[in-house]
């Protein structure tokens, strides 16, 4: 099935069941921070499949950054499972942090 909403074990789900998991943080919050700077890297279960085509894994969890800096406001990366967006969410942090 693509297209669609999936929980985030990427097993298909209703759009009902999305609705109850989307509005618990604890279960929607994958990961944030904030750097001293005040940007900040969040990493979230988006549950709807954001790939750009039906042959693509669905792509369920986001990692953006928020940032005064234009360059980097809203760079964005998007995963298949909750372990690539934990993996690159740590990336995100390390490199932003390197490079200030």
């Amino acid at each position: 099935m693509r297209g669609g909403y999936y929980n985030k074990a990427g097993e298909a789900i209703t759009q009902e069941q999305w609705g109850e998991l989307h509005v618990d943080p604890d279960y929607k919050v994958i990961a944030l921070e904030t750097l001293s700077d005040g940007m900040k890297v969040s990493t979230v279960w988006l549950g709807i499949n954001h790939a750009y085509s039906p042959e693509l894994p669905p792509l369920i969890f986001e990692t953006m950054i928020f940032s005064d800096d234009e360059e980097l406001n809203g760079q964005m990366w998007r995963y298949e499972t909750e372990e690539q967006a934990r993996e690159n969410h740590e990336q995100v942090v390390r490199t932003l942090k390197d490079n200030s």
